[in-house]
């Protein structure tokens, strides 16, 4: 009998390549989640510092003393997981003396004779037993470090970036003026020219936010009902007024050797994670103030699907955040990458 040949459709083609891809994609994607990298030593040996910068940034749930208690604790675990990779490493050298015709360590000597099969057999049982224990004791010592280790990260996370120095504490009432450029805050009205301050006009100085509503080049009210009060549109003049400036940007970050990218505007809760930021659900956001606990409020939209299981398990334990900053996957983009100093503008 002739073997039959099944012709697909161009279409089906397609679907079947996607399809190809997809699986490909996803199992890709399978990876490690990338952890953000903490200096537990530092904040450690400065706990009394990061504690007070903590309190005068209003952020109550810092506790940069139970992150030494946990370093500490971590590096006892880990030093007693090599104590016992040094007894298995040891076992397993052994047995390979006993096997074979391996050679023993410079600083060991096994002593085993080809005729006694019984003494090499006990020596053989007591190894194995040794690298059983070895093994079961790195096991057990492994869920603990997972587990102070995810404390740890977690309890570093929650300590603010510290402040300048000079950086005034409390409300606005505290700011005080650092520089002021030009000399526009001496005249009552616009100078002609917008710079000669000589040289004056009638028309008075405008609040940006009067200024673009006098020119109708943004539409608060639209925006408001679309999205909400902190959102507005750009019309005419505005939205040419800021591809305009983009334009500019680009344009001399390019001539000094950068090179422009337009990045996704979504990044994964890890990426961003990773990144510095502090993505929250609402469930932590409540624990929290069951708790008393008041942490710095996230500035990250974790992005959740209509259909969330269509998306498999691994977006469920890795949810998508709006970035908000290019700067999030710029910088992912060069995840675990060593870049050398040379390519760089």
């Amino acid at each position: 009998m002739r073997p039959t040949t099944r012709v697909l459709s161009p279409v089906s083609l397609l679907r079947a390549v996607m399809t190809a891809r997809i699986h490909r994609t996803n199992r890709l994607q399978k990876r490690a989640l990338i952890q953000p990298s903490f200096d537990y030593k530092f904040i450690r040996d400065n706990a009394d510092t990061l504690l007070e910068n903590a309190i005068n940034r209003n952020v109550r749930n810092a506790r940069p003393h139970r992150v030494g208690e946990l370093y500490d604790e971590y590096r006892a675990l880990l030093s007693q997981t090599n104590e016992h990779r040094a007894t298995l490493n040891a076992a397993s050298k052994e047995m390979g003396v006993l096997t074979k015709g391996g050679k023993p360590p410079k600083d060991q000597s096994v002593a085993v004779s080809a005729e006694d099969r019984e003494a090499k057999a006990q020596a053989m049982a007591g190894l194995r037993e040794r690298a059983k224990v070895a093994k079961l004791a790195i096991q057990d010592i492994k869920t603990k470090l997972d587990a102070v280790e995810t404390q740890l990260r977690n309890e570093a996370a929650k300590l603010p970036n510290i402040s300048h120095p000079q950086t005034p504490i409390g409300d606005e009432a505290q700011a005080r003026i650092v520089r002021v450029n030009g000399d526009l805050h001496n005249v009552k009205t616009v100078p002609k020219n917008g710079i000669d301050t000589r040289d004056l006009s009638s028309a008075e100085f405008q609040d940006h936010y009067d200024l673009a509503l006098n020119l109708g080049i943004v539409d608060m009210e639209a925006g408001a009902k679309v999205a909400g009060s902190r959102f507005h549109y750009w019309r005419g003049p505005g939205a040419l007024l800021e591809l305009a400036l983009v334009q500019y940007a680009m344009t001399r970050a390019t001539a000094a050797g950068f090179i422009p990218h337009i990045t996704p505007d979504a990044a994964r809760t890890s990426v961003v994670d990773a990144c510095g930021f502090r993505p929250r659900s609402n469930a932590e956001d409540t624990q929290a103030g069951e708790a008393g606990h008041l942490g710095e409020a996230s500035q990250i939209y974790r992005m959740t699907p209509v259909a969330e299981e269509s998306h498999g398990e691994e977006h469920v334990a890795d949810p998508l955040c709006l970035v908000a900053t290019a700067e999030i996957p710029l910088v992912a983009m060069k995840q675990q990458q060593i870049l050398n100093h040379t390519s760089l503008p």
